[in-house]
């Protein structure tokens, strides 16, 4: 079942007004598949911005409207684990944060290259890098930007395989997801507050955009789980301007947070 709703500030769109909508703000709907359910945020690629809660603030309580956003730590500290990086400037700005934790590196505990999905101002993809300066295809004319989680391999039977060392934490319990996912010119910010593991969650995923494993991994969606757990939140409205219910993780404070330009 697919609930669809546009938020423009002005109430319900006609649906010839959807495409227009979707480039100054956002769609918001759900999809249930597999036993959970999705809340999804569709907007244009180029309307995707991030933005740092400093971990001090939970998304409900920032006053911004998206879902999280990469991995960090929970001790407090404002530094990422993830890239975030929008035209060569870094998440946290380095006079603040100096240093590969500003959101121009991805770090794990296997300290391998993981997933990040990258626009380069025409199309997707989803590069496997540890370093910001290892993603190729950006055009200093264009505007782009860099988020980095770890490898979803939409449509690949073999993903699994595919994705060991990237280090997904957890990914056979129980725990809340979010993923961003980019088609053509548009962007997908997806979170489940239904525990599930990460194998459940991409299922559901794949159903939504009717993406099979017989791709063998050609698929046109290009996806990466973000942070997941307490971590998983989306804030923001239906048509009738009504707020987004029961997304918030745990309220967690978060340092990263992917939101919108307008």
């Amino acid at each position: 079942m697919l609930l669809a709703a546009v938020f423009t500030g002005q109430g319900v769109m006609a649906k010839d007004e959807i495409q227009a909508a979707a480039s100054a703000s956002y769609s918001y709907s759900t999809h249930k598949a597999k036993g959970i359910e999705l809340h999804i945020m569709q907007t244009r690629a180029d309307n995707i911005t991030f933005k740092s809660l400093a971990n001090k603030k939970n998304l409900e309580k920032s006053g911004y409207e998206g879902i999280n956003g990469g991995y960090f730590p929970m001790n407090g500290e404002n530094k990422t684990f993830s890239i975030a990086i929008e035209n060569g400037v870094p998440l946290i700005p380095a006079s603040e944060k100096p240093g590969y934790s500003d959101g121009r590196s991805n770090l794990s505990n296997t300290k391998t290259p993981r997933g990040t999905l990258v626009w380069n101002g025409t199309n997707f993809s989803v590069q496997n890098v540890r370093f910001y300066t290892e993603i190729t295809g950006t055009n200093k004319n264009k505007s782009w930007w860099a988020q980095g989680g770890v490898s979803m391999n939409l449509g690949d039977s073999d993903w699994k395989t595919k994705i060991k060392g990237e280090d997904l934490p957890n990914p056979d319990g129980p725990a809340q997801r979010s993923a961003i996912i980019g088609y053509e010119k548009d962007v997908y910010l997806i979170v489940t507050n239904n525990a599930t593991s990460a194998s459940t969650f991409r299922a559901a995923i794949q159903d939504r955009f009717k993406i099979t494993e017989t791709d063998n991994g050609t698929s046109k969606y290009k996806g990466i789980f973000l942070d997941g757990s307490g971590s998983s939140q989306m804030a923001g409205r239906d048509s009738k301007g009504n707020k987004i219910k029961n997304v918030t993780g745990d309220s967690r404070p978060l340092v990263q947070i992917i939101t919108f330009k307008k």
